[in-house]
């Protein structure tokens, strides 16, 4: 998929987002406005090309850095918007279901997928969280995080079977995308 096309897709899954889990996507945005201006700038005033404004210096914004922040700050948003729809319109157990049939076949590697699902349930547990705590990663580097006294405590993971209709979804989204590929070579 062309760079176009690809920030268009982006924008058009922010919108979706807006419409479905405007609740979920507008904290994330607002999480992420200094990872935003950081793309922006650096896009900007590192990319050679024709100065936005003259300068005696020779150094600013060209306007090929501006069109590339915009179309990386536009992708940048296509992915938080997939991260609020994820955790908008599943439940815990099903993103951790879903994360867990994905990376079982690591097993075979010595992957200890259990610990990388539950690391995956503490970022979400962070992400979902309104305003994060104040001095949290402090606290659990000097292991003042509440503990359970070692006891282990269960974690419940939802794994449903794949219905004919998603094999069709994934077998579609496959075709377009090998599609896609081919037609932006």
């Amino acid at each position: 998929m062309s760079g176009a096309g690809l920030g268009a897709a982006s924008l058009l899954l922010v919108a979706v987002a807006l419409c479905f889990v405007r609740e979920r996507l507008w904290p994330l945005m607002r999480r992420s406005r200094f990872l935003f201006l950081a793309v922006a700038v650096l896009y900007a005033f590192s990319t050679p090309g024709t100065l936005l404004w003259a300068s005696q210096y020779r150094w600013g914004p060209t306007i090929e850095g501006l069109s590339l922040a915009l179309l990386h700050c536009s992708r940048l948003a296509g992915l938080i918007a997939c991260v609020a729809l994820l955790l908008g319109l599943y439940s815990r157990q099903s993103l951790l279901g879903g994360l867990y049939a994905c990376v079982r076949p690591l097993t075979c590697l010595g992957v200890r997928v259990e610990r990388l699902v539950l690391r995956a349930l503490l970022s979400f547990e962070f992400v979902s969280e309104e305003k994060p705590a104040r001095g949290l990663i402090t606290r659990v580097l000097a292991s003042e995080a509440p503990s359970t006294g070692g006891i282990a405590v269960p974690l419940h993971v939802e794994l449903t079977p794949w219905s004919r209709i998603e094999i069709g979804y994934l077998v579609g989204a496959l075709i377009l995308v090998e599609c896609a590929v081919r037609w932006s070579q």
